[in-house]
């Protein structure tokens, strides 16, 4: 049987037929029953105490933990005056990712110019979660091997960046995701299958697959 995975949540969700992989933050309880990532989000990163970090290397060693992040960087106004703090949480965050050879979730708010300059000291999957730029831009990320464009909430908007972009993309570089939004994962999935003329069991295995091929673990249920 293939669940719906959802690859980056904010909210727990008990249901059967359902892999999440929860965000959460350095000192917040690991979950039960759960995959999770766990990071320094940029919009915190102006004031991180060592034992965030050691906090945050902990929670990487526990096997339920999948990835990193979500780390990055946003240059939304109110996040500008400490744009220098970001970068360097974020590349101290990118050297964890190497060292623990855990994959990279990617929050990127304007700053996709800077972001391709880091790209390139990955040498771990890497998932930008929430992508809502245009085509264009997607086919340039996808450029890179090991890069994942993870879509949401937007592919229910015909008109927005997101859906011409998942539209355009291959589904083995697409992930797909419900972040803080109250939506279901399977609503997500019905419009992934709508927008790509697929067979929604055609999506969930893409997304089993690629879940495989990030993460060198299979979700696939007896």
């Amino acid at each position: 049987m293939i669940p719906f995975i959802d690859f980056h949540t904010h909210h727990i969700r008990r249901a059967e037929q359902i892999v999440q992989i929860l965000n959460i933050f350095p000192r917040e309880e690991v979950p039960e029953n759960s995959f999770f990532s766990a990071g320094i989000h940029p919009w915190y990163a102006a004031d991180v105490s060592d034992k965030e970090w050691q906090l945050l290397e902990e929670k990487l060693n526990h096997p339920a933990c999948l990835a990193i992040g979500e780390a990055g960087l946003d240059k939304m106004k109110k996040y500008l005056s400490f744009y220098e703090e970001q970068k360097k949480v974020f590349l101290r965050q990118i050297h964890l990712a190497d060292k623990m050879q855990k994959p990279l979730v990617i929050h990127c708010v304007r700053c996709y110019d800077d972001l391709f300059r880091y790209l390139e000291l990955l040498e771990v999957p890497v998932i930008i979660h929430g992508y809502s730029k245009s085509p264009e831009l997607a086919g340039r990320l996808l450029k890179i091997p090991g890069l994942y464009l993870s879509f949401g909430h937007l592919l229910l908007n015909s008109a927005s960046h997101a859906y011409k972009s998942f539209l355009q993309i291959d589904l083995n570089r697409a992930l797909l995701e419900t972040d803080d939004k109250p939506i279901l994962i399977e609503d997500i999935y019905k419009q992934a299958a709508q927008i790509k003329k697929l067979d929604i069991e055609k999506i969930k295995q893409q997304m089993a697959d690629n879940f495989r091929q990030i993460f060198k673990k299979s979700v696939i249920l007896p």
